[in-house]
């Protein structure tokens, strides 16, 4: 049957704990017993660390097995496997001398909401990273995710680009931009934004992000 995922978790994909089977991107993979049982285990944890004892009793039914390089070929395996879905795949890290966790893959869809400083003052969804980036650590802040002619570095200078922009009626657009991401890397994302307030009165911006 269809693995049913934590609240306010929607991976990228669809897994059938019954078959191994894993689709993603129009592609299907299968996952062995063992496999799928790992795979299970880290996705009803998503984002949380889960350690190799527990990997362990989900596979044994007990954690007094000595045998974590089992493990290591067990993740192995499902890593190349999701590969085949996605090329950038990355939904399993491992964390040195803890274990494994199942990363929360950004959404597909993201709307920051600013002020007339450019301050964020809402994010939505709010419990997820998108583009390396964590909500929690921009809400309240400064921060503009494009590399353009808004400056991302300068509230002042960008303020000002922002206002005229604004009162030119330019404001509102629904492009593809270079947006900066929390890795430190540049990529290009479909970003609609939209203005707030009269012509005469910038009262602040939404900046949907399509990931």
């Amino acid at each position: 049957m269809l693995h049913d995922s934590p609240d306010g978790f929607d991976p990228p994909f669809r897994f059938d704990d019954e078959t191994g089977e894993i689709r993603a991107n129009g592609k299907t993979v299968w996952l062995t017993e063992r496999e799928a049982q790992v795979f299970v285990t880290l996705l009803q944890n998503p984002g949380q660390v889960v350690d190799h004892g527990s990997l362990l009793e989900a596979i044994w039914g007990t954690q007094d097995v000595e045998d974590h390089h089992a493990i290591q070929v067990y993740v192995s395996r499902i890593r190349s496997k999701t590969r085949e879905l996605d090329g950038d795949a990355s939904w399993i890290r491992s964390i040195r001398r803890r274990g494994y966790v199942f990363h929360q893959q950004d959404a597909t869809l993201v709307r920051l909401t600013y002020d007339a400083d450019l301050v964020v003052t809402d994010i939505d969804p709010d419990d997820r990273f998108f583009l390396g980036w964590n909500p929690a650590q921009i809400i309240g802040r400064f921060f503009l995710l494009a590399d353009g002619q808004i400056p991302y570095d300068d509230q002042e200078q960008a303020i000002e680009a922002v206002r005229t922009m604004h009162s030119l009626g330019i404001l509102d657009t629904d492009n593809t931009l270079r947006l900066r991401t929390g890795d430190g890397d540049i990529r290009t994302h479909r970003v609609r934004m939209r203005s707030l307030g009269p012509k005469d009165d910038f009262q602040g911006l939404e900046a949907t992000i399509h990931l």
